[in-house]
């Protein structure tokens, strides 16, 4: 049901806030770069053939690194004692692009969230793992770790992760909430705005209505969108609770309300940064299930429900984005996606079965570390787990601050834009590996640089650019 829920938010997210969207915005500038050769003109070329001498090394680089330097990711350029910490770089060109598109502020954002979760939380953390006051505990064997109190998996949400973890889960639903009242406000005086200007409106050709940025006949219809998503929730709840008979309908239903209500922080965060943190959202809803049933499965299955959802709502707005810049109507993006979507079970399932047969999962090379972490949080949620010591400080200190920093975005504008950081993707470092952040800063340090010296040569080629290197890495991933 994601693809219902992208539909009401295109206009608002692509059109009003022209969010950028890096993947969509790549994937355009490919396809024109592309159909560029089929014209005559000089321009058109050049930008081709710029993309092609910036895809040919980015495809290189991939390969050369993934199958000749396999541990440059594993390097510790910034020391030990950071790499202990995730500070490592994976040299991702897709993500230095991602730099290119996003605003600078979004990439500072990004980095202040890693530094506050891995350069100065983590390792306060860290440090409390000794005598009577530690300040958490890894001896819950079924979450990977180790009988001797020290946590092997960074990723044990009963150890240091715990403290990132919570109150970043916590800092993305208030923003996700805001985000969602500043939107049902919004249509609220758009409709009172509607109306007044119906009540002024006389029988004359003059229309004082303002011009409608896409044809009303290329939109996705409410009549189809608002019974599709109600139909597909049940039907999603209904299909979870058939295929795991342990499972409850009802509680299925309600788990997956948490995906409508985080979609519209989710999908503006994704739409700044490139990243989907649908996975967020899914563990809020793992912690809902778990603490409503007794079923580790009830658990895992409503976690996979809104996880699927903000992805696929994800997906199509990368794809609305694209078919903005690209002239093509939304309607006929959104009908291409259901078929994708009805096709896509026969391949990933294939997949999964080949990639299982080739591969030792977990393995060193693919710990599988979100499915560790939605387990033993389901797991442990069973047990009567309680948060470690001092996680709830942690977890209203965030939260308190989120709050202030969104009311003074609502009450102090232009002060919060100049001074203060972007909520999500700051909690989308603080949450993910620093790797991330660095090949995003580094793109937006290129940036900032190139605007600086060629402002005309930045805005005519760093869009190609940037295209070239995700589509470089990504065709040969």
């Amino acid at each position: 049901f994601g693809f219902f829920i992208a539909i009401p938010l295109r206009r608002l997210l692509i059109d009003e806030y022209q969010l950028p969207f890096p993947s969509g915005f790549a994937t355009a500038h490919v396809i024109k770069a592309m159909h560029a050769t089929r014209g005559s003109t000089k321009a058109g070329m050049q930008q081709f053939w710029l993309m092609l001498k910036v895809f040919i090394p980015s495809a290189v680089w991939f390969t050369f690194k993934d199958f000749w330097m396999v541990n440059l990711d594993a390097m510790p350029i910034f020391g030990l004692a950071a790499f202990k910490f995730e500070w490592f770089c994976d040299f991702s060109t897709a993500f230095v692009a991602t730099g290119f598109f996003t605003p600078f502020k979004v990439a500072a954002s990004w980095m202040a969230g890693s530094l506050m979760g891995w350069a100065l939380i983590s390792p306060i953390v860290f440090r409390r793992d000794v005598g009577n006051g530690k300040w958490y505990s890894c001896d819950d064997d079924a979450n990977g770790s180790s009988s001797s109190g020290v946590c092997d998996d960074p990723y044990n949400v009963s150890g240091p992760y715990a403290y990132t973890l919570f109150p970043t889960i916590a800092g993305m639903f208030i923003n996700g909430l805001f985000e969602l009242g500043k939107v049902m406000w919004k249509v609220y005086k758009d409709r009172r705005e509607q109306a007044k200007l119906q009540q002024r409106r006389d029988d004359s050709a003059t229309n004082e209505r303002p011009p409608a940025l896409t044809a009303k006949s290329d939109e996705v219809s409410w009549m189809v969108w608002i019974p599709g998503l109600v139909g597909t929730m049940f039907f999603g709840a209904w299909a979870g609770s058939y295929v795991f008979p342990q499972t409850s309908f009802v509680q299925l239903l309600v788990c997956s309300v948490v995906g409508p209500l985080g979609a519209v922080g989710i999908l503006y965060g994704q739409g700044l940064t490139d990243i989907g943190m649908g996975t967020v959202f899914a563990k809020l809803a793992i912690i809902v299930c778990s603490l409503w049933s007794n079923s580790v499965i009830t658990a895992i299955v409503g976690g996979s429900l809104v996880w699927m959802c903000l992805a696929q709502a994800g997906d199509l707005m990368q794809d609305f984005k694209t078919a903005k810049l690209t002239g093509v109507a939304p309607k006929h993006m959104f009908v291409a996606q259901v078929f994708g979507a009805l096709t896509s079970p026969l391949w990933c399932v294939g997949g999964l079965w080949l990639f299982m047969n080739g591969q030792d999962l977990p393995s060193t090379k693919f710990p599988i570390n979100a499915g560790n972490s939605w387990l033993g949080l389901a797991v442990l949620l069973q047990d009567n787990f309680s948060l470690p010591k001092y996680c709830w400080v942690f977890i209203m200190v965030f939260s308190i601050a989120t709050v202030a920093v969104e009311i003074c975005y609502i009450q102090y504008p232009k002060f919060s834009a100049k001074w203060l950081p972007a909520t999500m993707p700051f909690f989308i470092g603080m949450y993910g590996q620093p790797l991330y952040a660095i090949d995003v800063m580094i793109g937006a340090v290129i940036r900032l640089v190139w605007r600086a010296k060629d402002l005309k040569s930045f805005e005519e080629n760093y869009a190609v650019v940037g295209a070239g290197l995700v589509a470089g890495e990504g065709l040969t991933a």
